[in-house]
């Protein structure tokens, strides 16, 4: 028993090495802060994350196998072509960071601000994202296939030209965007709301809707094609130029 004691410290010990190492790596990126830290308390719980030894930082230490970044402060710092799969990132800020053709899927983002980032060309897909902001961000062509995003909202940003399949959108909110070729396919969406947004051939194809609200919205094209279900749309005060719903919608 005091083997098995003496060797569940020691793994501890290493555990909370490699912690301390990386944070000092991923805080050595240009314009990039690490918050606070507690470690009197058992070593943070390891989560897979790949790859995050490139660019600007070093090695990380053999057998390192993940990490969960909670309260991170990231500024005007380049991730693009990162591969950061997997990475859980909980209460933090990033502001004016370059995330084009980074990997971040299966990423798990919990109550995380994002401030006037490029997200061009990233993967998303199967990430979640939960009670995130997005201002003034610019997100075109991002695959996002089966990501998840639970009660997030997106100010001031552009989508356009999003490649994905089965996306999720519950209690989400979108102000003041601007959607461009946004063909939604098979995706789910429940109590979302979209306010002074601005489509441009946006489609919702074989997908469900249970509560979808436009509110004082300039829609030039907008179609709903072989829907599964449509449930509580409200459009109101909006402008529609072109807004088709087919026949075989239900």
């Amino acid at each position: 028993a005091t083997t098995g004691s003496a060797a569940q410290i020691q793994l501890q010990q290493l555990r909370r090495q490699q912690l301390e190492q990386f944070e000092d790596t991923v805080a050595r990126a240009p314009g990039a802060q690490a918050g606070k830290r507690d470690y009197s308390d058992s070593p943070k719980t390891l989560y897979r994350i790949y790859g995050l030894n490139q660019r600007n930082t070093d090695t990380l230490p053999a057998g390192f196998d993940g990490y969960e970044l909670h309260e991170f402060i990231a500024t005007s710092t380049s991730y693009s072509g990162w591969d950061l799969s997997g990475l859980v990132v909980r209460d933090s800020r990033m502001s004016d960071c370059n995330f084009t053709k980074a990997k971040m899927a299966c990423c798990d983002f919990d109550r995380v601000v994002f401030t006037g980032c490029d997200f061009s060309s990233v993967d998303w897909n199967r990430a979640h994202f939960n009670q995130c902001q997005f201002i003034d961000c610019r997100l075109s062509g991002v695959q996002s296939d089966k990501a998840r995003f639970d009660a997030c909202r997106f100010v001031r940003s552009d989508l356009q030209e999003w490649m994905h399949f089965r996306i999720r959108l519950n209690d989400c909110v979108f102000e003041y965007c601007r959607f461009v070729n946004f063909p939604i396919v098979r995706g789910r969406l429940e109590r979302v709301a979209f306010e002074h947004c601005h489509f441009l051939r946006h489609t919702f194809l074989r997908g469900s809707i249970q509560g979808l609200r436009m509110e004082a919205c300039h829609i030039d094209s907008m179609t709903f094609v072989e829907m599964q279900k449509i449930q509580a749309l409200h459009i109101i005060e909006s402008n529609a130029s072109k807004l088709y719903i087919a026949p075989s919608t239900t």
